[in-house]
């Protein structure tokens, strides 16, 4: 029980996810969204925990063996191979669908292992997945039931705050609006969530992870590097802007998101006294 939203924006992609996490009555906070630096991919999650949790560990270990297995080939190629080479392997992949394809094995795999859990459970584990692709940024969705990817070209909320943004999304979202501008938002509805107690699984910190798409500019700012062999100041700090980012508390960086949920209670409070 959760809840994650994925938006594509006019500047990239951006998933935003609550750290609540409840299980036989005990509540902490914890990362949902999960970054693999090895892919400059993000994951995140919505279901039973457990399950969530399994797909996190399988993963990881699925990457290693990737790992293991070109660094063999490289070995039975040139058995003279530097211990340098070998820690130069960092990506298991070439191409970013391959990822995607080992989600869609890697649920398959669970569905099978796990079926009294899921046959019991529908749609026990749905998965948004965030990552670049060549320029652009992409949002794919999959869950245990189908195990099969699907692209999203404009927003989705799992879990079950889900009913509630979907409220907001519906409303806001358009093919203008930037990651900053949807991050907040979400931000926003989770802490409307909260506070007004609408969803006691819903809370506990709020993540968000950014994927920006390549554009012009950026093109333009390597093309000066290559030109004049460096970057200026200005060019080198305009170009952090394309980096991938995962931000693990939004509180930081929007600090009065609190009163403007506040405003809106209030204002809600005020229209319901008029009716």
């Amino acid at each position: 029980m959760t809840l994650v939203v994925g938006a594509k924006c006019k500047d990239g992609v951006v998933l935003v996810a609550d750290k609540k996490v409840v299980e036989s009555g005990d509540i902490t906070s914890q990362n949902k969204i999960i970054m693999l630096p090895s892919v400059w991919a993000g994951f995140s999650g919505a279901g039973l925990t457990d399950l969530f949790s399994k797909f996190i560990s399988r993963n990881f270990i699925n990457i290693e063996e990737r790992k293991k297995k070109i660094i063999a080939e490289m070995i039975a190629k040139n058995p003279k191979v530097t211990q340098e080479e070998i820690n130069s392997v960092d990506t298991p992949y070439i191409y970013v669908n391959q990822f995607v394809e080992d989600c869609e094995g890697i649920l398959m795999g669970m569905k099978n292992d796990y079926q009294d859990i899921t046959q019991k459970y529908p749609s026990s584990l749905g998965i948004l997945l965030a990552f670049r692709a060549g320029t652009e940024a992409e949002l794919h969705y999959l869950d245990i039931d189908g195990c099969l990817d699907s692209p999203r070209n404009t927003f989705m909320a799992i879990g079950s705050g889900s009913p509630y943004a979907q409220t907001f999304l519906k409303e806001i979202w358009n093919e203008n609006i930037t990651m900053e501008q949807m991050a907040k938002l979400v931000y926003f509805i989770i802490r409307h969530i909260e506070t007004s107690k609408l969803d006691n699984n819903v809370g506990e910190g709020v993540q968000a992870f950014f994927v920006p798409k390549i554009d012009e500019r950026w093109k333009q700012i390597v093309q000066n590097g290559t030109t004049n062999g460096k970057l200026t100041e200005e060019e080198e700090k305009e170009l952090e802007k394309y980096t991938i980012l995962l931000d693990n508390d939004l509180a930081k960086r929007y600090p009065n998101i609190d009163n403007e949920v506040n405003d809106f209670r209030r204002n809600f409070s005020e229209l319901r006294k008029k009716l």
